[in-house]
């Protein structure tokens, strides 16, 4: 099975003279994933692919903008314009707390106490009254599972698992909508 690559930023042009650039965060935690010294790779609208090296993140009038290693002038960071920086799940820290991240989601297994399978994560929604899990039954269609502690129980990306306690009904097939590619996965990010 190839890594899964996460997007932690996007770049989108340079800001001032000494490389540094404005970039849209796809991270909630930007002082832990844009740390100096952190390695990712970034791969431009072209699809060609870089190594590069954070040297700061920072925060400027409600601007974020990220500076790396190399890029010290308004030229190298011209050629990182559009360019996503991406990072192997695997390989990033677990952050502050231990909390689970909505990268991780997706693919573990949903059991009932006692491991009885119900069916698969496929992305997380985020509602008003909290985030959903998106499951891909078992036994055909899906089910929206609050991301609630008496219903979501325990949830291991280590052992590829979620246990929930579903009130009665919430996995009922009558219930379950069609399964489709049509919902992206939203909410907590990496």
């Amino acid at each position: 099975m190839p890594a899964r690559e996460v997007a932690l930023a996007r770049l989108r042009r340079p800001w001032g003279r000494r490389g540094e650039l404005l970039a849209e965060l796809l991270t909630d935690w930007p002082e832990q994933r844009l740390a100096p010294g952190a390695r990712y790779v970034a791969e431009r609208p072209d699809g060609t692919r870089r190594e590069v090296v954070v040297r700061g993140w920072r925060r400027l009038g409600g601007r974020d903008l990220v500076a790396l290693e190399g890029v010290d002038g308004i030229g190298e960071a011209e050629e990182l314009a559009g360019a996503v920086l991406l990072a192997v799940s695997a390989e990033l820290p677990d952050l502050a707390g231990g909390e689970p991240c909505q990268a991780d989601l997706p693919g573990l297994r949903v059991e009932l106490p006692g491991g009885r399978p119900v069916g698969v994560v496929t992305g997380v929604e985020e509602a008003p009254g909290g985030d959903l899990l998106v499951v891909r039954l078992d036994g055909g269609g899906e089910a929206l599972v609050p991301l609630a502690p008496a219903i979501t129980l325990e949830i291991d990306p280590r052992a590829g698992r979620v246990v929930i306690d579903p009130p009665e009904g919430l996995l009922d097939p009558a219930r379950a909508q069609p399964a489709g590619p049509g919902r992206a996965g939203r909410g907590r990010r990496r």
